[in-house]
């Protein structure tokens, strides 16, 4: 059985990523941790405290279900939570290419970091089929 999307949740969390929830609940941003005390913090808002899509998913709408609040399945998880090489080179995955591509999730239902340059712009890079 397929899940629903839950798009609305999906473009809340890219909203509260783009705008001011970092700074107001002093966490950023850094795709290699769900949520860690003393990583670096890619939002540019240096924080102590950093958390990854999952991660701001559980803050936002306060559940430990990210999978679940988002309407997704485990394969889009998966892509979506743990991106290619997401721990050993983070830094390709920046706030706004993660907002880039939850922007995109809502409206293709499809989890696409391939798509996106680190700063969310669509890639000019020509994709594999």
């Amino acid at each position: 059985m397929s899940k629903k999307i839950k798009r609305q949740n999906i473009l809340k969390l890219a909203k509260a990523l783009e705008t001011s929830a970092l700074k107001k609940r002093d966490i950023g941003f850094n795709m290699a941790v769900v949520k860690y005390r003393g990583m670096h913090d890619f939002s540019g808002n240096r924080c102590g405290t950093v958390c990854c899509i999952a991660g701001w998913t559980q803050e936002i709408f306060g559940t430990d279900d990210a999978e679940g609040a988002l309407g997704i399945s485990s394969l889009q998880a998966d892509q979506l939570f743990m991106p290619p090489r997401y721990c050993s080179n983070p830094e390709q995955y920046t706030l706004a290419r993660s907002v880039a591509v939850l922007r995109n999730l809502a409206k293709t239902g499809d989890v696409a970091w391939e798509k996106f340059d680190r700063d969310g712009s669509v890639s000019k890079r020509k994709v594999a089929s």
